[in-house]
């Protein structure tokens, strides 16, 4: 008797054919629009996801031709006016991209050879505020120390340069040094060529240089 009630319950249970098939015509009768929706956001995500890769390539991609294109009118002497109005069409036309940021860069030396100071510090203050994240931020930074430099700006150049990215030690430190030594702080200069010294031992060009401002301080 309990096995005929037991047997019986299992049928009760096991589902016929026809009970899934009301089962499936239920569930999408209640279902079936959230799910042809969702197939369409996951489709058109994808698509849209597809198509913004397509175009950041293509865009990186025109980018890096006319970037190459003023390099080359740039070693053929073009004139700067047309050097600069090729450069600021790359930075406005592909801004955010690293060729708008050379471009930049570019405007920068122009504006440097022209005596032009003011122009090249915003230049690289802007260069420098939409790359923070950007591979070409410590040569940034860099190229505004030196001008800074030049300008006596000794503490800023020193906040500038406050923490060197791993591999540009010896190349903030000489700059760092230059600063202190306008800031008549000989003994923090003097330790600050000897730190970059000890990180540019596979730059020969960066190890005479901080060799002759040591020297200049009478350390040997």
């Amino acid at each position: 008797m309990g096995a005929f009630i037991e047997r019986t319950l299992v049928a009760d249970y096991e589902l016929t054919d026809q009970d899934r098939a009301e089962l499936i015509k239920n569930f999408f009768q209640r279902y079936g629009s959230f799910i042809v929706v969702a197939l369409l956001l996951l489709v058109l995500g994808l698509g849209i996801n597809n198509w913004w890769q397509k175009h950041q390539y293509t865009r990186a991609s025109t980018a890096s031709n006319a970037y190459q294109a003023l390099l080359t009118s740039m070693q053929n002497g073009t004139s700067p006016d047309v050097i600069k109005a090729a450069a600021t069409e790359i930075s406005v036309n592909y801004s955010g991209t690293v060729y708008a940021s050379l471009a930049q860069l570019q405007l920068a030396g122009i504006a440097v050879a022209q005596a032009n100071l003011s122009t090249a510090e915003s230049l690289l203050k802007n260069d420098l505020a939409q790359n923070s994240h950007n591979a070409l931020k410590p040569i940034i930074s860099l190229r505004l120390a030196r001008l800074w430099l030049a300008e006596n700006k000794s503490q800023a150049t020193l906040d500038l340069l406050k923490h060197p990215p791993k591999g540009y030690e010896a190349a903030y430190g000489l700059l760092a040094g230059d600063a202190y030594i306008q800031l008549k702080n000989l003994a923090q200069a003097q330790l600050s060529y000897q730190q970059a010294l000890s990180a540019a031992h596979n730059d020969p060009v960066l190890v005479q240089l901080l060799t002759e401002r040591l020297n200049s301080l009478g350390v040997n």
